[in-house]
């Protein structure tokens, strides 16, 4: 999260480096769930909470909560 100092709060992730990783297979979302999170990543991403990553394999599904 942009301007949040790290030694407040920061997060890391252990993997154990002999661990292959493995991509999620995607999901099917319906339209009305779709638009609902296209538009709250939108959201987030006008207020500059969240940045664009490009990754060459896929972090994780979409979950609506």
């Amino acid at each position: 999260m942009p301007d949040i100092d790290p030694r407040i709060i920061s997060c890391k992730l252990y993997v154990c480096k002999e661990a292959k990783p493995i991509a999620q297979k995607n999901r099917r979302m319906g339209e009305e769930k779709m638009l609902i999170a296209k538009q709250e990543v939108h959201k987030l991403l006008d207020v500059g909470f969240i940045r664009e990553i490009h990754y060459t394999t896929g972090v994780a599904n979409i979950m609506l909560v």
